[in-house]
């Protein structure tokens, strides 16, 4: 009997540390709190809207960077501003695995607005876009949080032309609110 219990106490001490700090349901909110602060990286708080800033720069016209003793073209280009308002994030779709855990959560927006700022101040007018899934993140514990994030359709289909950052509240242009 004696030898049992050391046996059970080391399989409980492995299964400790192989597991996240809390187990459950707890598992759910710290893979939703994870999923927020990468949704936060990029987007910010605005009132109750978030926005994301776009730095789009076209390709050279050759396609390729400068050759070296080149001077690059001026930077051209655009920002757009991306306001999205009556943003929610879904439960979290699990799958429990034993001690792993993998689940998917996605964030809508009820509607969104987007306004393209050139480099030289000229100034587009603020165009309303379809609501829908705005960001997911697949998201895994095994010994550690891995993510895989899917962003805009918009921000993918720019491809390595976009930067996606976090902008000032007070650099997104007057009149987002609202639709």
């Amino acid at each position: 009997m004696r030898r049992s219990n050391t046996v059970f106490t080391a399989a409980l001490l492995l299964l400790g540390a192989v597991l996240p700090v809390s187990a459950g349901a707890d598992i759910r909110d710290e893979a939703n709190r994870e999923a927020n602060r990468l949704f936060l990286a990029t987007r910010a708080a605005c009132g109750a809207d978030y926005a994301l800033a776009i730095d789009v720069t076209p390709a050279p016209p050759s396609g390729f960077a400068p050759a070296l003793g080149e001077t690059a073209a001026p930077k051209t280009g655009h920002t757009l501003y991306l306001v999205m308002s009556g943003v929610t994030s879904t439960p979290a779709k699990t799958m429990n695995v034993g001690p792993e855990w993998q689940g998917r959560i996605s964030f809508v927006a009820e509607r969104a607005r987007i306004i393209s700022i050139s480099r030289d101040g000229t100034r587009g007018a603020w165009t309303p876009v379809a609501g829908g899934e705005i960001y997911a993140v697949d998201i895994a514990y095994r010994q550690g949080w891995t993510t895989k994030v899917h962003e805009l359709a918009l921000l993918a289909n720019l491809g390595r032309f976009a930067k996606a950052r976090r902008p000032a509240c007070s650099d997104v242009p007057a009149g987002q609110h609202g639709s």
